[in-house]
């Protein structure tokens, strides 16, 4: 294994010393601290974020900040087991650490005719357990140095991609590892060998760590089944044989799958059906699984323009309308590998905005949909590979900006999340550009904030490469007492300490595409408000995933309706409308139209991205029933000079676009 590294080491590589003091982490910059931020400020209208201290924000329920704070370990997870490595876990706030158990390690390697009374003989011999505790996973479970970090383990059972262990292969594999299906009456019965080998590995790691918790069934399956011959519906039963299996001897441990090389609902794939991953293996599973109660989220992984904040909101609210509209059930998801390709170890300011910047803005968003999200884990801790180099920590033990992410965001990890609202800033300079944000609220300007303990936390970020002067007030604060702060940012130049803004008001300026975050240790907190955000799906489940023709007509209507009896009689403070439509040309504008108890009104969308959030500007009005209609109109077409680029962003020439989802969300203080 790598040479660990001391946790002295890694702060002295930030240039920082971290000192618990007070019940937080205060730092002191191996210098003096500077200002609280400085910068050329903009010409245009400053940005006015207000902190409301006293108010936990919920989304359906759910406050807590979410677990977006993991990392994969198929490289060197025995780090873990050692002092250093536990306090890596620690220092950088990792909530979720997946290891990938390869199921051949357990067999035999002299038996190639291992039919299934000799596998579940092999199981209760004892031979099987003999040669799991001669693996790694073995020890870096046996250690519980991920537990004594605070984090949990997530166990990955897989093969290594497109093969299978060669002396099972003969009965039991196709040629490019998919499982084979034996006969029998049943699905249980077809698959038997397959659940057999997994509960009988599983039960060796539960053996060892009876408090794990969460397990996914196999390894993007979307990659190499259809080399065999085999689809979303085969791998369909093939993971409810799995789950039956595993339910029975575990009914509490979370199942989840198909574990998918993409997401759920990209804006592409590398198919020619640039939908295989929803209707092929997603909606399949979905439909076997859920209404038998086998699947308790669905996990897929997310790279580059896949881990975006308009793909993964998209994907988890398509996935939340269909799973509800079809089955009164919400469904989580876990996001066990994500990251963007690098080609090479670049400088830190190429680095900082082609993969940092890109994985904060995911970050911010899984962050605004606690209700929804299990776990995102970046890979991986040291792995690198030919085409990309994905390695969070670098092979010298070095820290990345990467690392500096989880360890700044982080400060929020368990607990509550604070309502932040904010007015945006009007830049009138011409050379100053922003990040898309069209799914985050279309700001300039993204803050999260929680309540950790007597600890209130705020992270700031400018998505624009121009400073950005912010009026930042801590409502319902000045009564509240200020023990301590601590404050840094991290941008394309460095990690530093800076002087935290000043409590309960300060007039600051965000520097150029960067982080700050900020810490006040108070006299014992406590928020005892809430401001409550409630999802609307619409009512009927054929409004998910809804066919659009691929020379989309001038003037073609969307009609979505919802039953929103409940949320208007509470009098919301705010209403907004996220919606997705896949594979239009970028040319193409939608106007919305509401109805209001005034007068109908109508928002124009300029080119929507994959997914949009756009303010609702008026009181809705409903009908006898309880229902408001929302109606969606192409405003320019899609024309015959457009269909080749059209196609293009569809992947086959003969792919339909898609109206994705639309759910009204409704905020109430």
């Amino acid at each position: 294994c790598d040479q660990p590294y001391s946790l002295l080491a890694i702060l002295k590589m930030y240039g920082l010393l971290f000192l618990l003091l007070s019940g937080i982490h205060v730092a002191s910059s191996l210098g003096s601290p500077g200002t609280a931020l400085v910068g050329l400020a903009t010409s245009g209208t400053s940005s006015a974020v207000h902190l409301w201290t006293d108010t936990v924000l919920e989304v359906n329920g759910v406050s807590n900040v979410a677990d977006v704070f993991g990392i994969t370990a198929y490289n060197s997870p025995n780090d873990f087991t050692m002092k250093e490595g536990i306090q890596f876990l620690k220092q950088h706030n990792i909530d979720f650490v997946g290891l990938g158990q390869i199921l051949g390690r357990v067999l035999p390697s002299s038996m190639s005719a291992l039919n299934t009374t000799m596998l579940r003989q092999w199981f209760e011999s004892g031979e099987a357990w003999n040669l799991y505790q001669t693996t790694v996973e073995y020890k870096v479970l046996q250690s519980r140095g991920i537990h004594t970090a605070g984090a949990n383990p997530f166990i990955y059972l897989k093969n290594p991609d497109g093969s299978c262990f060669p002396y099972a292969e003969q009965l039991n594999c196709y040629s490019s590892g998919t499982p084979v299906a034996l006969n029998g009456s049943t699905v249980e019965e077809r698959f038997l060998w397959w659940s057999t080998l997994f509960s009988g590995y599983f039960n060796c790691c539960k053996r060892i760590d009876p408090s794990i918790d969460y397990v996914h069934i196999w390894n993007e399956p979307n990659v190499h089944f259809y080399m065999d011959g085999k689809d979303g519906h085969y791998y369909a039963q093939f993971y409810t044989a799995v789950a039956v299996s595993l339910r029975k001897q575990w009914p509490d441990v979370k199942i989840g799958g198909p574990v998918l090389w993409d997401v759920p609902i990209g804006p592409f794939t590398t198919k020619d059906n640039c939908y295989d991953d929803w209707y092929g293996y997603v909606k399949p599973l979905v439909d076997e699984a859920l209404p038998k109660d086998l699947i308790d989220f669905v996990d897929f992984h997310a790279y580059d323009i896949h881990a975006s904040p308009e793909v993964l909101l998209n994907s988890l609210q398509t996935l939340e309308s269909y799973t509800w509209l079809a089955y009164k059930k919400h469904l989580p998801v876990s996001i066990t590998e994500t990251n963007y390709c690098l080609q090479s170890v670049q400088n830190r300011e190429i680095r900082f905005q082609n993969r940092t910047f890109p994985l904060l803005l995911s970050t911010l968003a899984l962050m605004r949909r606690p209700d929804l999200v299990i776990t995102r884990q970046i890979f991986d801790y040291k792995a690198n590979t030919s085409s990309c180099f994905y390695a969070f920590v670098n092979g010298d033990n070095s820290l990345t900006p990467d690392t500096e992410l989880y360890y700044l965001m982080g400060q929020l990890a368990g607990g509550h999340r604070l309502h932040v609202n904010f007015t945006d800033a009007q830049i009138s300079d011409d050379s100053c550009s922003c990040y898309d944000t069209s799914a985050l609220g279309n700001t300039k300007i993204l803050a999260e904030a929680a309540s950790v303990g007597d600890n209130i936390t705020l992270a700031l970020v400018n998505t624009c490469n121009c400073s950005i002067d912010v009026s930042l007030i801590f409502e319902d604060g000045s009564g509240l007492e200020v023990l301590s702060s601590w404050a840094a940012v991290s941008d394309s130049t460095s990690l530093r300490e800076v002087k935290a803004p000043l409590w309960p008001k300060d007039e600051i300026a965000l520097l150029p595409l960067s982080l700050l975050v900020a810490s006040y240790h108070v006299k014992s907190h406590q928020s005892s408000k809430k401001y409550s955000l409630s999802s609307v799906m619409p009512t009927n489940v054929s409004t998910v995933m809804k066919e659009i023709p691929v020379d989309i007509p001038c003037g073609y209507k969307i009609d979505t309706t919802f039953n929103i009896t409940q949320e208007i009689v509470r009098s919301p403070a705010a209403v907004y409308l996220n919606f997705g439509i896949l594979g239009k040309p970028s040319t193409l504008n939608w106007s919305v139209t509401f109805n209001c108890k005034t007068e109908q009104a109508t928002v124009l969308v300029s080119s929507p991205g994959t997914f949009s959030e756009v303010a609702v500007p008026c009181t809705l009005q409903t009908n006898s029933e309880g229902l408001t209609e929302v109606l969606f109109t192409t405003v320019t077409c899609a024309k015959v000079e457009a269909k080749e680029d059209f196609q293009k962003l569809l992947c086959g020439n003969s792919s339909p676009a898609y109206f994705a989802s639309a759910t009204l969300t409704f905020h109430f203080t």
